[in-house]
């Protein structure tokens, strides 16, 4: 079928679209297209031109490390309405509707009936500002943990690669206090400085952190409680089956982010009141460790939502 067929104007269209490093598989629903093109700036005006006509209810993309980024750019800043989504749970939607092969156009044919029949939410696209931040706050996690690791090879190092690793030691602490110094420099030039201002009142919620939190959430401020707690992954899921009871997991969401979160949980039960007093409830009430941790980590995440909503820096009764 070509590329010049009618769409049917009685029936809404969804478009899925499998990405790889080379090629981009298209499926538009409304006529079963099936389209190749190449993942490259070039073809991109293409697909667009091609949504623009069918004007669909949501385009649906997975996340494929990073390959997908250019196109997820190019189509929402012409307006379309994009969807950025997990493949775990675009897989588990495979098997629910027995969908068990998997080539680049059935993943496409997927991606397209997985819009239609979930909607997923149209996903907000970071601005240059936080994607330059992201970058720069994942460079300096890379540079800390190869310090770490040194520091961690040098303490039963033997005599004769010390000095090897002294010298790496001293280049990876000259590296983390320039991009250290590189994030400062950028955050306080950008739009995000009064909102790190304002996360950063919060007791435990150092820079580091309120830098992962604005350059990883765009959404950040601008959705629900719920939302931005499922969005992340800290909001349980039940587990239960007639008189069964599991224990309540998380699953999915933002892992960067949430690892984030962890770490400032920790400084929080230590010098934030109201958290460190929502922590010892939870404990005697016979809460293990990490279910209570992880309730701190969502009141942390729900609180610094609510107050990038109404503009508000911290206060103890805010918690």
């Amino acid at each position: 079928m070509s590329i010049n067929h009618l769409p049917n104007s009685n029936q809404p269209t969804f478009i899925g679209i499998d990405v790889a490093k080379d090629s981009l598989a298209v499926f538009v629903s409304s006529t079963e297209e099936h389209l190749c093109f190449a993942n490259h700036p070039a073809a991109f005006a293409e697909i667009i031109a091609l949504a623009e006509r069918f004007a669909p209810q949501r385009i649906c993309l997975e996340a494929t490390g990073g390959y997908q980024t250019p196109l997820l750019l190019a189509l929402a800043e012409a307006g379309l309405p994009v969807s950025l989504v997990n493949p775990k749970q675009v897989r588990y939607f495979a098997k629910g509707v027995g969908k068990l092969a998997k080539t680049d156009p059935l993943d496409a044919r997927l991606l397209a009936l997985f819009a239609a029949q979930v909607a997923p939410r149209l996903t907000i696209i970071a601005s240059d500002e936080q994607m330059a931040l992201a970058a720069l706050v994942r460079r300096r996690e890379q540079i800390l943990e190869m310090l770490n690791a040194e520091r961690n090879r040098l303490a039963t190092a033997h005599r004769s690669i010390k000095p090897g690793l002294e010298r790496n030691i001293a280049w990876f602490e000259t590296l983390l206090r320039e991009i250290d110094s590189d994030l400062d420099q950028t955050l306080k030039s950008s739009s995000l400085w009064e909102k790190a201002q304002i996360l950063e009142t919060i007791p435990g919620v150092a820079r580091v952190s309120s830098l992962a939190l604005l350059s990883e959430l765009p959404e950040l401020g601008s959705i629900s409680n719920k939302e931005i707690a499922a969005l992340v992954g800290v909001a349980p899921f039940s587990q239960t089956s007639g008189k069964w009871r599991g224990q309540e997991r998380i699953q999915q969401g933002r892992e960067f982010v949430r690892r984030k979160l962890y770490m400032t949980a920790f400084n929080a039960i230590r010098c934030n009141e109201p958290m460190k007093s929502f922590y010892e409830h939870l404990r005697l009430m016979g809460k293990p460790f990490k279910v209570a941790l992880v309730a701190v980590m969502r009141k942390l995440l729900c609180l610094c939502n609510s107050m990038l909503r109404y503009q508000k820096s911290w206060q103890p009764n805010l918690t």
